[in-house]
């Protein structure tokens, strides 16, 4: 969790400057194990909502803020070395009417290969009260493993017609852009929506992630001019097999040799990474007897697909 940070009230909100971000002081912690931070937020605790504002040009922790009225100045502080510690004689200005840090976020999801297609969002928050006129981002994805098979537009968009994207199968790259001249982005929501599909030539558990290419994702506000606070947020799309709980890529006699040790108590955790989700073959929420019996049932071949599988 975040301490050590300096905080400011200011018309009713709390900022909350610098620190770092694991429990503990310098002096019962290991300084490797800390990572000190540039990071602002706000708290408005009438809405109760926060926001990530500007960071500062460089880290502080274990500073000291103070608000003149019209703008916060945080100073001082230490950061852990190795072996020492660093006094810190910077000191900043910081205004809490700077712009928030958009934010995209391209989300993930759990994909099953021949299970059919499924749509992740890439999703906008922290849209600033003038609007977002412009966006043009680009994603990369894995296309040896996924496909892209539509792509529609989010709610924030008010209008279609400045919606566009282009899709580049071979390099494995997602263009999206809005140049919406008319009607500004003015909301938080989703963006668009990307419907991927998992290539049938894929047989083994893996994560794969969806990344964007940082110079090639802008967002632009009225007369084009270019948002410069941007936090880019990868997604990933992790597949993974039902009855295969030991991640080999095929559900078959050692995986029902698995479940029957787990359910005996004879193991306390099956060896897959996702073999809480493809353990649980009739998507009840929870391993049990019942998925042990539909093992069983698929071993003897008495059932081809489990409970949890669609068509």
């Amino acid at each position: 969790g975040l301490f050590q940070f300096s905080a400011a009230v200011i018309n009713g909100k709390i900022y909350i400057i610098g620190g770092c971000d694991t429990l503990g002081g310098y002096s019962t912690i290991e300084p490797s194990s800390q990572e000190e931070l540039s990071s602002v937020y706000e708290y408005d605790p009438v809405n109760e909502n926060w926001r990530k504002k500007q960071s500062l040009p460089s880290a502080m922790a274990r500073n000291c803020s103070v608000f003149d009225g019209n703008r916060i100045y945080t100073m001082g502080g230490m950061l852990a070395q190795d072996l020492s510690v660093e006094i810190i004689d910077t000191m900043y200005s910081y205004s809490p009417s700077d712009k928030d840090i958009i934010m995209l976020d391209m989300g993930s999801g759990l994909m099953e290969p021949k299970a059919g297609e499924k749509t992740l969002p890439l999703s906008i928050s922290n849209v600033p009260s003038d609007g977002i006129y412009g966006v043009d981002v680009t994603i990369e994805y894995d296309p040896s493993t996924l496909s892209v098979t539509n792509i529609t537009p989010g709610t924030v968009i008010t209008d279609n017609s400045a919606f566009s994207y282009n899709i580049d199968s071979t390099l494995g790259q997602i263009n999206i852009c809005y140049n919406g001249t008319q009607q500004a982005i003015i909301n938080n929501g989703v963006l668009a929506n990307i419907e991927f599909d998992v290539l049938e030539s894929v047989n083994t558990a893996k994560s794969s992630t969806l990344s964007f290419i940082k110079d090639d994702s802008k967002v632009y506000g009225e007369s084009s001019c270019e948002y410069t606070g941007l936090e880019l947020i990868d997604g990933a799309v992790d597949i993974f097999i039902y009855g295969d709980v030991d991640g080999n890529g095929i559900c078959n006699s050692i995986d029902y040799g698995f479940m029957n040790q787990y359910l005996m108590g004879m193991i306390k955790n099956l060896p897959g990474t996702y073999a809480a989700i493809s353990g649980d073959v009739d998507a009840s929420g929870a391993i049990n007897s019942i998925d042990f019996a539909l093992f069983r049932a698929y071993m003897l071949r008495n059932i081809t697909k489990f409970p949890a599988q669609t068509e």
